[in-house]
This record gives C-alpha cells, sequence and structure tokens, in this order.
C-alpha cells in the first residue's frame, strides 16, 4: 500500500513538470516560427508531440513547419546547385555537394515535395 502512495505521489509531482516541458517546447517552436527558423520549429513542435502524441494542435504545426522548412531547404538547394554551375574544380564539387544535402533534406521533411 505505500508503494502504491509513493507511486502516485511520484506521478502527481511529475505530471505537471511534463506539463511545463511540453508547454516549453511548444513556446519555443512559436518563437522559432516568428524568425522563420523552421528547422528549430521542427525539432520543438517534434518535442512536443513526443511529450503529448495526441495533441492535434502540435501535430498539425509540426506538419506546417515541415512543409515551410522543406521549402527554404528546396530554394537554398537549388541555390547552391546554379552556383555549382558557375564554379570550376574543387568549389564546383563543394557546392554541388552542399546542395545534395539541402535536397536531400527537402526530401525527408517532405517527401511529396
Amino acid at each position: 500500500m505505500n508503494r502504491l502512495k509513493i507511486a502516485t505521489a511520484a506521478l502527481l509531482l511529475l505530471l505537471p513538470l511534463a506539463s511545463c516541458t511540453t508547454y516549453n517546447a511548444y513556446q519555443q517552436a512559436k518563437r522559432a516560427e516568428l524568425v522563420n527558423d523552421w528547422d528549430v520549429a521542427v525539432q520543438q513542435y517534434e518535442k512536443a508531440l513526443q511529450l503529448d502524441p495526441g495533441n492535434t494542435r502540435f501535430r498539425i504545426s509540426l506538419q506546417r513547419a515541415k512543409l515551410e522548412a522543406s521549402r527554404g531547404h528546396f530554394e537554398k538547394g537549388k541555390t547552391l546547385r546554379a552556383a555549382a554551375a558557375d564554379t570550376q574544380g574543387n568549389e564546383r564539387a563543394r557546392l554541388a555537394q552542399l546542395a545534395a544535402i539541402e535536397l536531400q533534406l527537402t526530401v525527408k521533411l517532405d517527401p511529396s515535395n
């Protein structure tokens, strides 16, 4: 019986902490959105969603952030690819590799892109 009371008390103490952590992750994601830091927004929404998997607002916000992050990486990848085409030698290979990384991130964030 004492173990049950201790477990219940521990759970009651941990619930507000988890709630605070979820709220903080959500607020950090919202702040990241305001400055168009979509990669951070994705990370923070994922963190909030892990802590509260049933939260529809988190799920929708994460999806929107992933789409925006994907768009940003796609544009950066296109710019790097164009820059690679205008250069020669090692710089061309380096820019092409960076473009490929950006385009891989694009697909990872939004496979339909």
